[in-house]
This record gives structure tokens, sequence and C-alpha cells, in this order.
């Protein structure tokens, strides 16, 4: 099931990055142009705020980069923060809702270090 997750969160990024709605996107969030409105099982603004601080060695040597570039946070959609949060995006959804758009990364994917090495150029 997991792996299931991890492939169509994979999936949805690269859509993303493929994406025809060019300047759509918020700025910074590594979404390649597409709003998170975009994102199949996503809403408008669904954005949330992940904390890499306990996974960053592992992005680092997983990229071949040092350690001081990669983020301690960065801005992904929903559904990715939910798999790399060890998380469900209804309970994210649900922490959206009351105010809090935050969670901490406790394994990272494919998809995280996709948007990390955009995110770092």
């Amino acid at each position: 099931m997991r792996r299931l997750l991890l492939a169509s969160a994979a999936a949805l990024a690269l859509a993303a990055c493929s994406s025809p709605q060019g300047g759509e996107g918020t700025a910074g969030s590594g979404m390649g142009g597409a709003s998170a409105a975009s994102i199949p099982g996503s809403s408008s603004g669904s954005l949330i705020n992940i904390n890499l601080s306990d996974i960053r060695a592992e992005i680092a040597k997983n990229l071949d980069i040092s350690l001081d570039s990669v983020p301690i946070t960065i801005q992904l959609p929903i559904t990715i923060a939910a798999n790399v949060c060890g998380t469900n995006v209804n309970l994210l959804t649900a922490q959206l809702n009351a105010g809090s758009n935050s969670c901490t990364a406790t394994a990272t994917s494919p998809a995280l270090e996709q948007e990390v090495s955009n995110q770092i150029g």
C-alpha cells in the first residue's frame, strides 16, 4: 500500500511539473506552475509546511549534496506531506481547516527529494 501511495505521489509531482497551467502556482512551492487545486485529491491552498529537520541528512545523502543545501522547511501539496509525515490526507485537511498547516517529516520519498532538488536548483 505504501508503494502505491509513493508511486501516486511521484506521479502527481511529475504531472504538476508538466502542467500547461504555467504561472498559476505559488512562488517557491516547487509545483512547476501547477496550482494546488489542479492536483487530484487536494483542495485549493492545500500546501503544507513540512519540517525536514529529522530527515535532512538522509535527503542530503540521497541527493549527494551538502547538508547545508537542504532546507529546514519546504511547502508541498497535502498528498506528499501526508506520505512523508506518516499521516493521512484527511487528518492534515482537518488540521488545515483548524488553522495549522504544518507537519514534521518522518521519512523521505522520491517526490519529496525531487521537490527539494527543484527548490535548491
